[in-house]
């Protein structure tokens, strides 16, 4: 299993790499609700004039996204392996290699590992668009959390690509970057 904080570092160390884990873990915490309290979710587009169906679609997502995230918050290997595919990628802007599904389930552990706990997800401009028998959700995320005692924020955009299969949604790709 990969650490992402080695015993000892110090605390700028530590925060880039707690940031590093939370980036390539945290793209399925964009839509969390359920191990964190999601404020601000809002669509680009006004409410009124969104047709019933993309507004449905929107929800199902979101859903499917808070299903991940409770998962890998509380590192729920069993779950999370129902709601990932095995060909799973995530994402993340800067120096960061992306990670396939079984570095992200690393990551859940790593997280649990250090007593990581999510203590506010916030979203924003979210918006949800129909690909055949996928769709992609994006979103502005803002995320404070702690870990090995520490109390940090970050935050950015999110993409995440899904596919229905068998009735659910997963999410395929996931990308992250710090919105800058």
């Amino acid at each position: 299993m990969k650490r992402f904080v080695a015993p000892g570092a110090g605390l700028r160390d530590r925060r880039a790499r707690c940031v590093a884990l939370l980036r390539v873990g945290l793209a399925a915490a964009l839509c969390g609700i359920g191990g964190a309290r999601a404020v601000g979710a809002q669509s680009v587009h006004d409410a009124k004039t969104r047709p019933a169906a993309d507004t449905t679609l929107r929800s199902q997502l979101q859903e499917a996204c808070a299903a991940v995230w409770v998962a890998w918050s509380r590192n729920d290997q069993v779950k999370l392996r129902q709601l990932t595919p095995p060909g799973m990628i995530v994402v993340v802007a800067g120096d960061f290699p992306r990670q396939d599904r079984e570095q992200f389930l690393a990551s859940a552990e790593s997280f649990a590992d250090h007593h990581g706990r999510v203590v506010l997800l916030e979203l924003s401009e979210t918006n949800a668009q129909p690909a055949g028998d996928g769709a992609v959700l994006y979103a502005r995320y803002a995320v404070t959390y702690e870990y090995d005692g520490h109390r940090m924020t970050n935050g950015g955009r999110a993409t995440v690509a899904f596919i229905r299969r068998n009735g659910t949604w997963q999410g395929v790709e996931w990308h992250l970057d710090s919105g800058r």
